[in-house]
């Protein structure tokens, strides 16, 4: 449940929360119609029930993921995770494509359908906060991408990138983690600011 609670908070609440109100009012605020790319936004979008169900598969077999939000290895390589742990790791990798597909179509509309008039000094403060959040996404989500790849790959094929005795090393997977783990605190609270901001 620990594990189920983080990933549920982070990746199913409060990013498609905060997505949900980009893809409301970005348009609205600069003056495009809409998203410069609908279809990828869709994509995005049904990612997101898909990564879930894989997620919570576990449950529903008897063997969910155990390992704690931040699946740390080794434990989460081990023999002793359960086989839900592996549909967890396919899940998240669904999600980050979805934050992945998410990210480039907020950049490419803020960037290239602001209205005629509006320079960069123009765009609103929640306008800003989501483009901010983006660019820090794209400087850790290829971490995340890399690492967590890394754990299916260890989970199936029988790699043994964060295997000790095989050579590999257990830290590398916290440190890929938590460079993603780190900006992704600013990515859920800049959008937060930036809603306060326009209020006030």
């Amino acid at each position: 449940f620990f594990t189920m609670h983080g990933t549920v908070m982070i990746f199913l609440a409060a990013m498609p929360l905060i997505n949900g109100f980009a893809n409301w009012l970005i348009p609205l605020q600069i003056g495009a119609a809409d998203l410069a790319l609908p279809r990828i936004n869709a994509m995005s979008f049904w990612l997101q029930p898909v990564g879930a169900m894989l997620i919570f598969t576990g449950i529903f077999s008897g063997a969910a993921a155990d390992t704690g939000w931040t699946g740390y290895a080794p434990y989460i390589v081990s023999e002793t995770a359960h086989t839900g742990t592996t549909l967890w790791v396919a899940g998240q990798i669904l999600l980050v494509a979805s934050s992945t597909l998410t990210g480039i179509n907020f950049l490419t509309t803020i960037c290239a359908m602001r209205a005629p008039t509006m320079g960069w000094m123009q765009m609103p403060l929640f306008t800003w906060s989501i483009f901010v959040a983006n660019a820090m996404l794209y400087l850790s989500l290829p971490a995340l991408i890399i690492g967590t790849v890394y754990l299916l790959f260890d989970r199936t094929i029988g790699t043994h990138f964060y295997d000790a005795a095989a050579g590999g090393d257990p830290i590398l997977w916290a440190h890929l983690f938590w460079y993603f783990g780190h900006p992704e605190v600013y990515v859920i609270i800049l959008p937060a600011f930036g809603i306060v901001s326009e209020v006030l």
